[in-house]
């Protein structure tokens, strides 16, 4: 079962419509850039369907997302009306969210916000076969690179040498 699907597993056993996962701050949301490989501005809409919902500015770049992608042309909160049916419970991440966001949630949505951002961190923190394989060859890489560097230490007079060979 990949991420999404657990996502999607948890929110129906506990009866949410959706999950919304914010990407409106200068900080990238860490399970939004997980899920969607995508740094841009957006929201998350995991529900029976995913959607990426990102400005008209953004549409190309969010293209390489996995999800499909939905261009915002009105309010965001008048967009997520398409998605989300009002007064219905909602998952996200309140340690990624504004308060500004949230009370958009709350009031343009009537919804009820259920605070599901423990989910998500169990989610980026348990690493699949093909993470792990990711990892182990970034390590080997990294590590070839090191002992190039160390071999040839001596011949550095600086550290901007060091750099520079690196």
């Amino acid at each position: 079962m990949n991420a999404l699907q657990k996502i999607q597993s948890f929110l129906k056993k506990n009866n949410l419509e959706c999950a919304l996962i914010f990407n409106v701050k200068e900080q990238p949301d860490p399970t939004f850039v997980y899920l969607t490989g995508y740094r841009g501005w957006g929201v998350l809409v995991i529900g029976k369907k995913t959607r990426l919902l990102v400005p008209r500015m953004e549409a190309e770049r969010a293209k390489n997302a996995v999800q499909k992608v939905v261009v915002v042309k009105k309010r965001l909160t008048e967009e997520l009306q398409r998605f989300v049916k009002k007064g219905k419970r909602v998952g996200f991440d309140e340690k990624n969210v504004t308060v500004d966001v949230y009370r958009a949630i709350r009031k343009g949505l009537k919804a009820t916000c259920i605070d599901i951002g423990t989910l998500f961190r169990e989610i980026r923190s348990i690493k699949t076969p093909e993470e792990v394989a990711y990892t182990r060859t970034a390590c080997t890489i990294s590590d070839t690179i090191l002992k190039k560097c160390f071999s040839h230490f001596k011949n550095f007079k600086t550290e901007r040498d060091v750099v520079n060979f690196l």
